[in-house]
């Protein structure tokens, strides 16, 4: 809300706080919480990046940004599954969580899990860090965002990749690869909103400039490709 005036340090450990979240729930026990059945964690990466490949492919449109170079990157830069088979959300974003009205630096909350399963924690974290601009971004990526996460005070990914892989445990060896799934699976849920759009399955005029933002997200996993971004 507007009328939630926040200092810098303050800004820090309330996204600092949001992402221990996540990995609070990377560390859930599936056996003890009687989720050890809810998904099927091994050949999780594959099935993820295929799936969206498909889904992209379904919902293509004459002005759609050509994204062939990004999936074929992907499939070929598949790390191997990270040994653990983690509850994630699927789709963890500031959106979706609830912050204490007494005390807006801590979550209370989550919400939105219909997407949630039993898969690979880093493939999660990849998801979130898809919405994560920064300060040293491209203008272009920046002026997309859609979390207050390029304010003073904000971690880096940087900074939130090393506090993650001390709270998990986790080594996230191969971020380029995780970061460009992120931005790419946005890409696709863009790119079919637009194409309902496009077809008049929907009048919404805020749906008419998806197509820009698939384009955007698409410059972004060029960028990580070349190796121009790499946190």
């Amino acid at each position: 809300p507007s009328t939630l005036l926040l200092t810098t340090a303050q800004v820090r450990e309330q996204l600092f706080n949001f992402f221990d979240v996540l990995s609070e729930l990377h560390s859930v026990d599936l056996v003890e919480a009687g989720l050890d059945t809810f998904g099927k964690p091994t050949g999780y990466v594959l099935r993820q990046v295929d799936g969206w490949r498909r889904r992209w492919e379904d919902a293509i449109t004459p002005d759609t940004v050509n994204c062939d170079a990004t999936i074929k990157w992907l499939m070929d830069n598949m790390p191997a599954e990270s040994g653990k088979a983690s509850v994630i959300h699927n789709d963890y974003k500031m959106d979706n969580v609830i912050f204490c009205l007494q005390d807006p630096l801590q979550v209370i909350g989550v919400l939105d899990w219909e997407m949630s399963t039993v898969g690979d924690p880093l493939m999660d974290l990849g998801c979130t860090l898809g919405y994560w601009t920064q300060i040293s971004d491209p203008d272009f990526f920046r002026e997309s965002r859609t979390m207050p996460s390029d304010v003073e005070g904000a971690p880096t990914r940087a900074e939130i990749i090393a506090r993650f892989q001390q709270q998990t445990g986790l080594a996230v060896d191969n971020f380029p690869f995780y970061f460009c799934f992120g931005l790419f699976r946005l890409a696709v849920i863009g790119q079919q909103i637009y194409y309902r759009y496009y077809h008049g399955l929907t009048r919404d005029q805020r749906f008419a400039g998806f197509v820009k933002k698939t384009h955007v997200l698409q410059q972004m996993c060029e960028l990580i490709i070349s190796g121009k971004i790499s946190s």
